[in-house]
């Protein structure tokens, strides 16, 4: 759901290439992950990434990004997604050309998202 509470099919987002991490307030190393993806983001205009949280409140959330100043698109998963994907937490996946090219499971860092754009 996006911040309105309104559903969203991730493949309407249409950004290539594009990762999806699913991310909990919870989670130390989401704290960790989620600015180095900003700042990696935020200087590679060929790459773009969403989060996604999984079963937090909304005020907690945007609480927990601004405090890391993060402002990637976000947005927020019951919970099904997450559990029928994968069950780790942080956990992203890279879609390329349509379809899922890589399953990080755990914390992505820089070198991992650099490699991700050299990847034919």
């Amino acid at each position: 759901m996006d911040e309105r509470g309104q559903m969203i099919a991730l493949n309407k987002l249409n950004s290539q290439p594009l990762l999806i991490t699913f991310w909990s307030t919870e989670c130390g190393e989401c704290a960790k992950e989620l600015p180095e993806l900003q700042q990696f983001v935020a200087s590679h205009a060929q790459f773009s990434a969403v989060i996604i949280n999984v079963r937090e409140e909304a005020a907690i959330v945007k609480q927990k990004l601004q405090d890391w100043g993060v402002t990637l698109p976000s947005y927020r998963d019951s919970g099904a997604a997450f559990a029928a994907l994968s069950g780790t937490m942080p956990s992203s996946y890279f879609i390329k050309n349509d379809r899922i090219s890589y399953f990080f499971p755990g914390r992505i860092n820089t070198e991992h998202l650099q490699a991700l754009l050299t990847e034919r």
